[in-house]
């Protein structure tokens, strides 16, 4: 990952809190990001799905954040939703291991990307 890429807690409402990606710098104030930040990865878990599929899409959509990625240790896949020019988020790209074992990159992120097989490695 780039030096210039920066882990922070971002509060998108006041019941809402995401740990993302940015690499713009003026994002950042006092430690904490404003606005949406570049990349949110959401691991879901079964008793939030919903919330996380619906609720959290459209204030991640909302407020800015430009890749979000869903990662569901069930069925072991990977929901990649970008931003499109019109400020919405595509259809996504399903990514199912070990079905699709290529790597998964960041278009907002240059040089961050994921092993799919790796992630679901060890879950029963």
């Amino acid at each position: 990952m780039s030096s210039r890429v920066r882990p922070v807690a971002w509060a998108i409402t006041s019941t809402v809190q995401a740990w993302g990606l940015t690499l713009r710098a003026r994002k950042i104030r006092n430690r904490y990001g404003w606005g949406g930040p570049d990349l949110v990865v959401e691991i879901l878990s079964p008793s939030t799905a919903k919330k996380d599929l619906n609720e959290k899409f459209a204030l991640f959509e909302e407020h800015g954040v430009r890749e979000y990625w869903v990662f569901d240790t069930f069925a072991r896949s990977i929901w990649v939703y970008r931003r499109t020019p019109e400020g919405h988020f595509d259809r996504g790209e399903l990514r199912e291991t070990p079905v699709d074992p290529q790597p998964i990159a960041s278009r907002v992120l240059e040089g961050f990307s994921i092993d799919p097989t790796t992630i679901f490695e060890g879950l029963t």
